[in-house]
């Protein structure tokens, strides 16, 4: 989101709170983190290569997650710095 003006960070922000409350992303990412901490504990000991991917599935599928989250709160703070410039107007 940098370089973007406010209005693209509100917009940018309100994708992003939709693909989060969308029920179809919503059950994608509920299943991957279930399937994901199945295969984790289903792995046999001493895989530790295994643990390891899977690990990395996991940190990936919460970067993606936190990026989306990311965008709605920077959305949220542009839409608040826009009101705040509104009202020094009037």
């Amino acid at each position: 989101g940098q370089g973007m003006t406010l209005d693209e960070q509100v917009a940018r922000g309100d994708r992003a709170a939709r693909l989060l409350a969308d029920p179809l992303l919503v059950e994608a990412f509920d299943v991957l983190e279930r399937e994901l901490h199945q295969a984790w504990l289903n792995s046999p000991a001493g895989h530790e290569r295994e643990r390891e991917q899977i690990w990395l599935m996991v940190q990936l599928h919460r970067r993606v997650k936190g990026h989306l989250e990311e965008a709605t709160k920077t959305g949220r703070i542009a839409q608040l710095q826009i009101e705040n410039e509104e009202q020094r107007r009037r």
